[in-house]
């Protein structure tokens, strides 16, 4: 069986696996049990410790748990660019995020999957490429996989999934809504089935920091956008989502008068911060969100179909 057939039926067994003990009596009666406990002890954790993700750090233990009682586990990965929990089993490396999301004021979060570079072992096509910024080919941006397709030193696919568990949260009252799971397909699953075309768009971006840009080159450090020498025709705003020049929803600029940092040919990207409003040396995705219903229909290699995407209420 070649690689892409093995990944894609170990995809579905560990899917079907993880679900199975997400769905039991047993996972279900302890997260109730969580839950109970933080609305017994509400104004305590609200209030004296201001915790305000209350379930993140008890979702990870109880999925740590299961995980640990229910799949047999023959190994720790220890690469630190992994998920919460990774972990050999005699047939594959598989990585597993727990996210928990407050439909009060994240609702929207609920929405897609979101990943990290370190939780990922595809290279999506890049996002926002236009060939004509000021006459400039501007590429777009990426997000570099930090993990592998197949694990070099047992030649297991690596596989990816998230846990998500949705709350309400409301200030005063805390109640759990559904529980999902995702199938973040493989690199080499990703390229055959999907194009490395998974990415909607990013969340967060991944810049420059300003201790890195101080050893670099202080002409790299954060600056107001009024900085810039606009007329000297080097710097070309523009707006990343539409690649239109000199929109006023600007929120990018494209830098020839300065090398890249790290890139041979590549120009400069300054992006808007959210935060305060400058512009940092932009060196790529950070946070970026995918469709579940794009991870929903899968095949495994005998052509049957399973779900890469599965929601229960609570």
């Amino acid at each position: 069986m070649d690689d892409y057939s093995k990944t894609i039926d170990l995809e579905r067994k560990y899917m079907d696996a993880i679900w199975d003990f997400l769905t039991s009596e047993n996972f279900l009666s302890d997260l109730k049990q969580i839950e109970i406990y933080i609305q017994s002890h509400y104004t305590e954790l609200d209030k004296n410790y201001q915790i305000k993700n209350k379930l993140q750090l008890a979702a990870e233990r109880l999925l740590s748990f299961y995980i640990f009682k229910n799949l047999n586990v023959t190994g720790v990965y220890p690469s630190p660019i992994s998920s919460d929990s990774a972990f050999f089993t005699n047939d594959c490396l598989i990585n597993i995020d727990s996210k928990t999301i407050d439909l009060e004021g994240n609702g929207n979060d609920d929405r897609f999957i979101q990943v990290g570079p370190h939780q990922i072992s595809f290279n999506n096509i890049p996002l926002y490429p236009n060939n004509d910024i000021g006459g400039i080919d501007f590429k777009g941006i990426k997000l570099a996989a930090g993990l592998p397709e197949i694990e070099p030193r047992t030649n297991y696919p690596c596989l990816t999934y998230f846990m998500g568990i949705t709350y309400r949260d409301n200030g005063e009252n805390f109640n759990i809504s559904h529980i999902k799971l995702s199938c973040v397909p493989n690199g080499i699953v990703a390229k055959r089935e999907f194009a490395n075309d998974l990415i909607l768009n990013f969340k967060t971006y991944r810049y420059l920091n300003e201790n890195t840009a101080r050893a670099l080159n202080l002409q790299y450090l954060p600056r107001e956008r009024n900085s810039f020498n606009m007329i000297s025709g080097d710097i070309i705003p523009f707006c990343l989502s539409t690649g239109i020049v000199n929109s006023p929803r600007s929120d990018a600029c494209l830098d020839r008068s300065i090398a890249h940092p790290f890139e041979e040919e590549a120009y400069v990207l300054w992006k808007k911060y959210k935060t305060d409003g400058k512009y940092a040396v932009c060196l790529g995705g950070a946070t970026a969100r995918l469709s579940p219903e794009t991870l929903t229909r899968r095949k495994d290699s005998n052509n049957q179909s399973w779900e890469g995407f599965r929601i229960m209420s609570f």
